[in-house]
Parts: structure tokens; C-alpha cells; sequence
């Protein structure tokens, strides 16, 4: 396996979204990728 260490930025739009915020923040915490942002 080739692993790299690509930086991955995330956006998450929550425009009148903010109940979906629990269910949806966890799926992002808990990437396997290490190099990334929110």
C-alpha cells in the first residue's frame, strides 16, 4: 500500500443545518487520514 501525505481541507456548510451538526461532525473526527482540517 502507497500511503501519502496529502493535506485534505473539509468544509462543512451548516446554514440552518445545526441539528444535523451531531450526527454529521463525528463522520469528519473520525477519518482515518491524519493530515487534515475542518
Amino acid at each position: 500500500i502507497i500511503m501519502n501525505n496529502n493535506h485534505i481541507s473539509i468544509l462543512m456548510p451548516i446554514y440552518n443545518g445545526i441539528e444535523f451538526l451531531n450526527e454529521s461532525l463525528p463522520t469528519v473526527l473520525y477519518q482515518t487520514h491524519k493530515n487534515w482540517e475542518l
